[in-house]
């Protein structure tokens, strides 16, 4: 799936936790298809308010809006926010945080 989506332009896809970080931490914008309510609503609303997604409700509606957002050069804006919220280094990032906390001298705590 990482080849898949790091040669696509657009990720067309619901909202789940998993493929929203990935496609966000490759800088990839994502056309979200029908989410279902709760963390796929909540992940719907933060890519839309943060420009880096598009929205359809309805299959039927898919072609036309792709075709819209391709026309209207859209999707360069929405790949800079994409961009603007990934973290590609997350992983890397909370093992070192997670190593330097270990790694500091105990402090003892009064009794």
């Amino acid at each position: 799936m990482h080849e898949l989506m790091g040669i696509s332009d657009l990720i067309i896809t619901k909202p789940g936790g998993l493929t929203t970080s990935e496609a966000l931490a490759l800088g990839k914008p994502l056309f979200i298809l029908n989410p279902i309510p709760g963390q796929e609503a909540a992940n719907s609303d933060f890519l839309l308010e943060h420009g880096a997604a598009a929205k359809v409700n309805r299959l039927e509606d898919l072609p036309f809006r792709v075709k819209q957002l391709l026309a209207g050069g859209k999707l360069e804006a929405l790949t800079k926010a994409a961009r603007a919220l990934g973290k590609p280094m997350a992983a890397r990032d909370i093992c070192s945080a997670v190593v330097e906390r270990v790694s500091r001298p105990r402090v003892p705590v009064p009794a």
